[in-house]
């Protein structure tokens, strides 16, 4: 039981006597209620539900789920819940008719979480131009599905190659939109 909980990055006091009581008492505890902490965001329980910042969608489990543990106010601070699906179909989703690239967009955002249980490749889109040409509004279509409505909290490239990491993982089985991928 000490091997696991240190696998699993526990605090636990460097006194021996300390550790000990601090193991059995917990052990001895009796849980009133469960709850799943995933490895990963993305699809859980054989793609029966799935798992984004902004919650868990369908069924994750058996017993309640709570987001990974790695994932910080950092990688939440990107997604959220906000209008309702008439507002976005009204705000987003009509206006995205009028390009094709706003369209390829939206497209993307609804593919991405299909490919996994499809057996398919993930995928890259670069999207360049001119500038003021509606770049970021195309990528902030597609984006939007995943709960980025601002050009704000869109990632860019402008962090660390450890920080990038970190987001990939944050945006498992999601499109991951990058903005200015020229910096």
């Amino acid at each position: 039981f000490y091997k696991h909980l240190l696998d699993r990055n526990a605090l636990l006091p460097a006194d021996e006597k300390k550790r000990t009581a601090a193991i059995d008492q917990a052990t001895s505890m009796i849980a009133k209620k469960l709850v799943v902490q995933p490895r990963t965001m993305g699809w859980q329980n054989k793609r029966r539900g799935f798992l984004a910042a902004t919650g868990a969608v369908g069924n994750c489990g058996r017993h309640d789920t709570a987001l990974p543990s790695w994932l910080t106010a950092k990688h939440t601070i990107l997604q959220a819940k906000k209008g309702t699906l008439e507002g976005w179909i009204n705000g987003v989703a009509t206006p995205s008719c009028s390009s094709s690239v706003a369209l390829v967009s939206l497209c993307a955002g609804f593919a991405a979480p299909l490919l996994k249980p499809s057996k398919m490749q993930a995928f890259g889109l670069n999207i360049y131009g001119i500038s003021k040409a509606g770049k970021t509004s195309a990528l902030l279509a597609g984006a939007s599905i995943g709960g980025i409505g601002v050009e704000n909290r869109l990632p860019n490239f402008r962090s660390t190659p450890a920080a990038r990491g970190e987001l990939c993982c944050a945006f498992n089985d999601q499109l991951l939109p990058l903005n200015e991928v020229g910096l």
